[in-house]
């Protein structure tokens, strides 16, 4: 038997990290812990209107994956992304302007690197999100009496976790580390984990990530070990995992 990873990533997402880890010579076993549901109407509504937008702010990859067709009908937009994984997978995909802070992600990072520069009166602008993302956008917008739409464009499912196989997992000896990509994954595994009494074994559990944000919630949650990549996209990820053993990256309690 091989060393192996969990890797726990949203079920649109699994296949496409594999293939790219697959490049490693080590094994993994997914932990499916969240579906994504599209809202149709939703992406109707964009594929109708995207074209009278001005700046169009997305919260995500998944987002951006979702509505990749009607973004194309945003033929006059600048598109404003939390992090640099979403920015560089839409510069990969559309010919617009895509603004993302360079330093750090999420909402905070966004507002002060970028949209705080920006002449944002008179402009129609559209904030495309999922139904658990974070409002803070929003909140700058409103506190700057800025005129805004929002669309709701996806669903998180959380299915129950199979606490058997996660819990034989933790207790092998050749796992070398949880790959998790996002904050709502870190809060479900340790809700679970606190239901079903294997918080420590969870604890003491290597941690690898792509998210600073991640990382920091993962050290909350009293995690000894998390390594984040030094950016935010998957190739990052594989020499990583690669290089373990190069402590630059490891955040320390």
């Amino acid at each position: 038997m091989s060393k192996f990873y969990l890797l726990c990533a949203p079920d649109s997402k699994l296949e496409e990290m594999r293939k790219d880890l697959d490049t490693i010579d080590i094994r993994l076993s997914p932990l499916l812990m969240v579906n994504l549901r599209l809202n149709s109407e939703k992406l109707d509504y964009l594929k109708k209107n995207l074209h009278n937008y001005d700046y169009v702010v997305i919260n995500s990859p998944s987002a951006i994956e979702m509505c990749l067709d009607a973004l194309s009908n945003a033929t006059n937009a600048t598109f404003l992304t939390v992090g640099e994984v979403s920015g560089t997978l839409l510069n990969k995909k559309l010919p617009n302007l895509v603004l993302f802070p360079k330093h750090d992600s999420g909402s905070d990072a966004l507002w002060a690197q970028v949209m705080s520069n920006l002449n944002l009166v008179d402009k129609r602008i559209l904030l495309i999100r999922g139904d658990l993302g974070k409002n803070l956008i929003s909140s700058y917008l409103d506190t700057n009496n800025l005129n805004y739409d929002e669309v709701e464009l996806y669903q998180h499912i959380l299915p129950n976790i199979d606490n058997l196989y996660l819990k034989k997992n933790l207790e092998n000896s050749l796992l070398q580390g949880i790959i998790i990509t996002s904050s709502l994954l870190v809060t479900s595994l340790f809700d679970q984990a606190m239901q079903m009494g294997y918080t420590n074994e969870l604890r003491q559990c290597r941690f690898i990530t792509l998210d600073s944000k991640v990382a920091n919630l993962l050290k909350q949650f009293g995690v000894v070990e998390v390594y984040i990549t030094l950016n935010a996209n998957r190739a990052e990820l594989v020499n990583l995992i690669r290089g373990l053993d190069d402590s630059s990256s490891k955040i320390r309690q």
